[in-house]
């Protein structure tokens, strides 16, 4: 393209004017990239499949599934808690400080504790890690899937991480298939045995039928004692209660929380359990097996045992609680009572200060009072 300079032209009308433009003007401008959003039922054909692949399951693989792929949220860090309706209409947040405050012994039970100290103490139990070996479950599902589609599975590959889905675990750990919706099919399987092997926790001859070591012997000593006990778990009442049948554990818990309570993180699941109880958080001891456990309890107060029976979480992985042992028969219920004797002194605990006046400012303030 020439570039004309400047241009003087005749007209009957009069006499114009024109520049040529510069070459970076004259350039034709890129087309623009426009993405157009379907609708949703744009592709019928992927709405068929996903219902098709909802509706082959059980509705125990669906539920599985669900709990699979839910995000494990620890709860509490911002005053979590409850709200309260009162007769009138009007609401109350009930947080953690709020809990034990209100929950406070006095009157009669008060008396009552100072003649039986370990029955102000509530215990919170997690079914899902410390009661049954859910997370061998877990994994004798992984190896049944990988037999019946003849899939390789190491034995120290990793199953489970922080909230993970077993999509990306099957796509990018286990290396099955790079198509989500081939990792969404295997995700469906896993949750079908996954929830196959829940319904045979407690079997006589099956994996899984005793619960873990020290359990039984541990709940019958805190019963002698008639300390409180609470049961948590994110699998549905059912399956729990048919486990802890099998077991013949269901005479130990007086309060059950499961997933029909619809709780939001682990650590509503403690402070419903708290509240149920008719104890304060800060005088309940939770006993679970998972860092996430431990971060929850102590959000709301409570008190951690850590037991480390799980081959995921080993007891370095623990050290944040408060008592970490390998197995609850190394416990008494002394041992209970002496995890809230530095109750008051501990950090961050309210303190009385030394007041700054002086004494003969004190007594001249009183006599001036009198």
């Amino acid at each position: 393209m020439q570039q004309q300079g400047l241009l003087h032209r005749s007209a009957a009308h009069g006499v114009g004017v024109s520049f040529s433009r510069p070459r970076w003007l004259c350039r034709k401008a890129p087309p623009r990239l426009i993405v157009s959003a379907h609708s949703h039922g744009s592709f019928p054909e992927e709405e068929e499949a996903e219902e098709q692949l909802l509706t082959s399951y059980s509705s125990a693989a669906r539920r599985a599934y669900a709990h699979l792929a839910s995000p494990n949220r620890i709860g509490a860090e911002y005053g979590e808690g409850f709200l309260q309706f009162r007769p009138g209409g009007e609401s109350r947040q009930l947080d953690v400080a709020a809990l034990n405050e209100q929950l406070k012994a006095g009157g009669a039970i008060r008396m009552r504790f100072q003649i039986r100290p370990d029955e102000a103490y509530g215990t919170v139990f997690d079914f899902d890690t410390v009661v049954a070996d859910t997370g061998g479950a877990y994994r004798r599902a992984w190896a049944r899937l990988a037999a019946e589609r003849q899939l390789p599975l190491h034995p120290l590959a990793r199953l489970s991480m922080h909230n993970t889905a077993p999509e990306r675990i099957i796509m990018d750990v286990l290396r099955w298939t790079t198509s989500m919706r081939e990792a969404r099919g295997l995700a469906y399987e896993l949750a079908e045995s996954y929830a196959a092997e829940l319904a045979a926790l407690g079997e006589p001859g099956k994996p899984g039928a005793e619960p873990q070591p020290g359990v039984r012997e541990w709940l019958n000593a805190l019963t002698s004692f008639n300390v409180p006990v609470a049961l948590v778990s994110a699998l549905d009442k059912a399956t729990v209660r048919r486990a802890l049948e099998r077991m013949h554990l269901h005479d130990h818990f007086q309060i059950l929380v499961t997933a029909e309570d619809e709780l939001e993180s682990t650590a509503q699941r403690f402070l419903s359990a708290a509240l149920q109880m008719r104890r304060p958080p800060n005088m309940c001891a939770v006993f679970g097996a998972t860092p996430e456990a431990v971060t929850a309890a102590h959000n709301c107060t409570m008190k951690a045992v850590a037991v480390a029976v799980s081959p995921d979480h080993p007891a370095y992985k623990l050290r944040s609680a408060d008592v970490t042992v390998p197995s609850l028969d190394q416990l008494t219920v002394y041992n209970l009572r002496r995890l809230f004797a530095n109750a008051g002194d501990e950090f961050m605990d309210l303190r009385k200060q030394r007041s700054d006046d002086r004494p003969a400012n004190k007594k001249r303030i009183s006599n001036a009072t009198l």
